[in-house]
């Protein structure tokens, strides 16, 4: 019986990285696109979400809802993206980290923003027991969108540490963008200076858009480090 040695796993070529990197950009953009749709910023949360979502037509709940909810797993491309460029810090580092990051895209964000639709949809009934229920789903949104901030942060430091130490292909300037919890402080701030923080300025430093950033430079790192190897 003959030995069977698998092959060597083969990384994608640069064109193919190329497509990766305008696809998580797209990703990022219907993100983006979907958070502006929902518009329920405010600070601290302090707007009930009914409140917003319940200004909203059809059309505007389900671009909020079921158009991130469908586009989400493009994330799962720019995820892909960050693994190559940090990868030569090793699975702890790199794996482990992003791991992580696929559990919590793929989990939490799919559960909050589906449910701008029934909020948003609910929000029109007069009847007294559908405020409680609104009002018991939406506590519930509060404490699933905590936990998610809670494992973003770890995810977020576990992932900057590498880059600090300069262990990834990615430059060091790149993990002072702690990517996903940083825009929670500009909110903070943004707070102190409006009375009510323009939802485009929170869209504008969101998460969304920083993740689209290190799409963009882990698969250019990649890339640039690829080019390197073949010329040399």
């Amino acid at each position: 019986m003959s030995n069977i040695v698998p092959a060597a796993i083969q990384l994608p070529s640069p064109k193919v990285i190329r497509w990766f990197i305008a696809l998580s950009v797209i990703g990022c953009a219907c993100t983006l696109g979907a958070d502006i749709a929902a518009n329920f910023w405010s600070p601290s949360f302090a707007t009930p979400f009914q409140e917003r979502l319940s200004q909203h037509g059809p059309l505007r709940l389900w671009v909020a809802s079921i158009g991130n909810l469908l586009t989400m797993p493009i994330h799962l491309i720019g995820l892909f993206l960050i693994y190559l460029a940090t990868r030569p810090a090793g699975p702890f580092w790199s794996l482990a980290p992003i791991g992580l990051f696929v559990v919590l895209l793929m989990t939490y964000p799919q559960f909050i923003h589906s449910s701008w639709w029934f909020i948003g949809d609910a929000s029109s009934c007069t009847e007294p027991q559908c405020a409680a229920v609104l009002a018991r789903f939406e506590q519930r949104v509060r404490t699933e969108f905590s936990y998610f901030r809670i494992g973003t942060v770890l995810a977020s430091i576990w992932l900057v540490i590498p880059i600090l130490r300069g262990r990834t292909l990615l430059p060091r300037w790149v993990g002072v963008l702690p990517f996903v919890f940083i825009p929670a402080v500009i909110v903070l701030i943004l707070g102190l200076v409006f009375s009510s923080v323009p939802p485009s300025l929170v869209h504008l430093f969101g998460g969304p858009f920083l993740l689209g950033i290190l799409y963009v430079a882990s698969g250019f790192c990649y890339l640039r480090v690829v080019s390197s190897n073949r010329l040399g």
